[in-house]
């Protein structure tokens, strides 16, 4: 059977002279002729060349570029060096970001019961780095924790939130791991995000003055929340 569009020949399209470009295709056989010549006459490779000095200024969304090209010019120290707890060892980031008091604490509550620090662990991979104060947030230290890591500590930290309140500390865990985070975010970190927000205005609005030391580290995180990371609804009004 012929097929419906007849046959596309290559060569006779070539010497076909009677076919005016200008018009208009009438049939199938004529469409498919523009379609060969028009893409006989695109080049293999196209480069768009776009003035983009004209959009600078109407950008919505910034990269954080201090803390990119400070990770990108830091040099690889030895591994031996840092040693950071696993990802699923809830226990290790716990010593690590808040120190072994907060996390005896945290430990008590779970339990009921007072606990004592087993030697042992002093010495173990997951507290090697971990102090009575906590690790602060250095960038020696983010530089070694990739995305999956950095989203379940990011979850850590809120479950501890939950549990114990907000500290200088932990707020300055929560800064640093907000400036790492990378964009555009999963539905399961946005979910995160906002639960964060939430927790940090409910404990806002128990404290018990405007001028408490926790305000100002609080309306920070909500506002990276709400702003940065496009959650406007929870944004203070105003």
């Amino acid at each position: 059977m012929e097929p419906a569009l007849g046959i596309f020949d290559h060569e006779t399209l070539e010497d076909d002279e009677s076919y005016d470009e200008a018009k208009m295709p009438s049939s199938g056989y004529e469409y498919l002729r523009r379609v060969h010549l028009e893409a006989r006459q695109c080049p293999d490779v196209v480069v768009a060349d776009l003035d983009t000095k004209n959009f600078s200024n109407r950008q919505t969304v910034h990269v954080n570029e201090k803390f990119a090209q400070c990770k990108s010019q830091w040099v690889k120290v030895d591994s031996t060096l840092m040693i950071l707890p696993k990802k699923n060892d809830p226990l290790g980031w716990r010593c690590l970001c808040l120190g072994s008091q907060v996390s005896d604490k945290i430990s008590c509550r779970k339990e009921g019961t007072k606990t004592e620090v087993n030697k042992n662990d002093a010495e173990s991979p997951s507290s090697t780095n971990s102090s009575q104060e906590g690790t602060p947030p250095l960038l020696s230290v983010l530089q070694h924790i990739n995305q999956a890591t950095l989203l379940q500590v990011l979850e850590y930290h809120v479950t501890w939130l939950e549990e114990i309140g907000f500290s200088h500390q932990q707020g300055r865990w929560f800064y640093a791991l907000l400036v790492c985070l990378e964009k555009p975010l999963l539905p399961e970190t946005t979910s995160l995000l906002r639960t964060l927000a939430r927790l940090c205005a409910t404990l806002r609005a128990s404290l018990d003055s405007p001028h408490h030391d926790l305000i100002s580290p609080l309306n920070l995180i909500i506002t990276l929340v709400s702003r940065y990371f496009g959650q406007s609804d929870l944004a203070d009004p105003g």
